[in-house]
């Protein structure tokens, strides 16, 4: 969905989990990207997100075609060494929960219900793409909400968030089974979490939700920043955020990575 702010026929934002996301890591971030549209160039690990969200998705569409054992032909030539790995790690882990769901006679819930499923809720003013959605048990008509991260550290109050922020959209604009799981998986960290819904969770995404509001309609986004803050974010400038006490910004230099021995080329652009 890009940066692009939604309204409905009143005037209201549409909300997004990484509206939420932004407006919790700093209320100023939030306004500079989605009211004032100023975005920063993609660096190398956001496309590596991206470029991996690409890869798990085709897979499913050309996986009946390769024998599970050959699942490696199928990750891209382009990819670096790092990209290789990830896709190493989620191809076994999808091996692994087949061969499992195939023992228990429940191999036709292996493959995702929706993946990349753009969800807009009317009455709740909410709008947003889940990565996927599982079987986690047909009989009982119960689903999880799956989300794909490649960052490289675990942080489990915001995966919660964002999860409970999908389930929330999914009651309220599908309704296709009951959500009872969420399931992060990061194929950098090679690890993935079961997280079982708790109604909490719910009433916290509420919470998110209804105190983002009120900065919209107080216009209230101060600056929340910090040195940390701001190397992850740049979207304000050293000067402008307050973290680093200097007048000039022309000492601060960009650093590029020495990737000499590999060729990063965005196959998916």
């Amino acid at each position: 969905m890009g940066h692009e702010a939604h309204y409905n026929s009143d005037g209201k934002l549409y909300i997004r989990k990484s509206m939420i996301e932004d407006f919790n890591f700093c209320p100023h971030r939030f306004h500079l990207t989605w009211n004032e549209g100023v975005t920063r160039s993609p660096n190398q690990p956001m496309l590596i997100g991206t470029r991996f969200h690409d890869f798990a998705y085709k897979f499913f569409d050309y996986c009946d075609t390769v024998p599970p054992h050959q699942w490696e032909d199928m990750i891209p030539e382009e990819f670096i060494a790092d990209e290789v790995k990830m896709a190493r790690w989620f191809l076994n882990y999808e091996r692994d929960r087949f061969q499992r769901l195939s023992e228990q006679g429940r191999e036709d819930e292996w493959k995702p219900i929706k993946r990349e499923l753009n969800m807009f809720s009317e009455d709740l003013i909410l709008e947003g793409t889940a990565d996927r959605i599982d079987w986690w048990d047909k009989k009982k008509n119960e689903v999880s909400i799956i989300e794909y991260k490649t960052g490289t550290s675990f942080n489990k109050d915001s995966v919660t968030r964002q999860l409970a922020f999908y389930t929330l959209l999914w009651n309220d604009a599908v309704g296709l089974g009951r959500v009872v799981r969420m399931i992060y998986i990061n194929p950098r960290l090679e690890v993935s979490k079961v997280i079982k819904i708790e109604p909490w969770f719910i009433d916290q995404a509420i919470k998110h939700i209804a105190k983002l509001r009120k900065a919209i309609r107080e216009n209230d986004f101060p600056r929340i920043c910090s040195e940390v803050k701001y190397a992850w974010c740049h979207v304000c400038s050293p000067t402008e955020c307050g973290a680093y006490k200097i007048h000039d910004d022309s000492t601060f230099e960009s650093f590029t990575a020495d990737t000499s021995d590999e060729k990063f080329i965005d196959i998916y652009g």
